[in-house]
């Protein structure tokens, strides 16, 4: 069965559009929905929407991915057209990622959970990957906490490596959307999963339980 939406998600506000936001028209011409029926299922709290200086709906990839899925729509291919959007927060000192992760990414990799946190908040990513390894645990989930907390992050992916089956789970139960033990592989894959390029995750990865209706 599908999962059910948690009604009650806050709208966000003032982010800066990009090429994979979608408008209000945008999702009614997908769902082949009116113009209301997209606004009542953002104040019922089905998706969250983000607000433009002007005011305007736009709703972020991985919020829509999200939704479709949620409520068993198809991701069709107009959805996952444009290049993923990473940070991937590495931990000083690693060896960094092979050009085979990157590849039909748009992927920024930052030292430092500080620096990716500064490189995700503008808004313009999709999806936050977090080393956890190398970090006090409780400083890791304050990683977490924090782009939950961010209006302009809020609705954003992440993805916690961890080689510690109890950080992995640990990361679930905060609310990320996936873990996983570091695997370029596995990574590659859940990333595309999480902005609908791919229609299912690695079978190594850890995941939200589903919520039955």
């Amino acid at each position: 069965m599908a999962r059910q939406i948690k009604k009650n998600r806050p709208i966000l506000r003032e982010r800066r559009q990009s090429s994979n936001d979608w408008t209000s028209g945008d999702m009614a011409r997908l769902l082949h929905v009116d113009l209301k029926t997209i606004h009542n299922w953002v104040g019922y709290g089905y998706i969250t929407g983000t607000r433009t200086s002007g005011r305007h709906l736009r709703f972020e990839r991985t919020e829509v991915v999200r939704f479709m899925r949620g409520f068993g729509y198809p991701t069709p291919p107009s959805v996952s057209k444009a290049a993923p959007r990473v940070v991937y927060h590495l931990a000083q000192g690693a060896k960094k990622p092979t050009k085979s992760l990157g590849r039909g990414l748009d992927l920024l990799v930052c030292e430092g959970p500080e620096a990716s946190l500064l490189a995700f908040g503008g808004g313009e990513r999709e999806v936050f990957v977090l080393d956890a390894d190398k970090l006090d645990s409780k400083h890791a989930l304050k990683v977490l906490a924090s782009i939950r907390e961010w209006e302009t992050t809020k609705t954003m992916g992440f993805v916690a490596l961890s080689r510690k089956p109890a950080t992995r789970k640990a990361f679930i139960d905060a609310g990320a959307d996936a873990a996983l033990a570091p695997s370029e592989a596995d990574l590659r894959a859940t990333i595309l999963w999480l902005t609908g390029v791919e229609k299912a995750p690695s079978s190594k990865v850890a995941l939200p339980p589903v919520e039955e209706e």
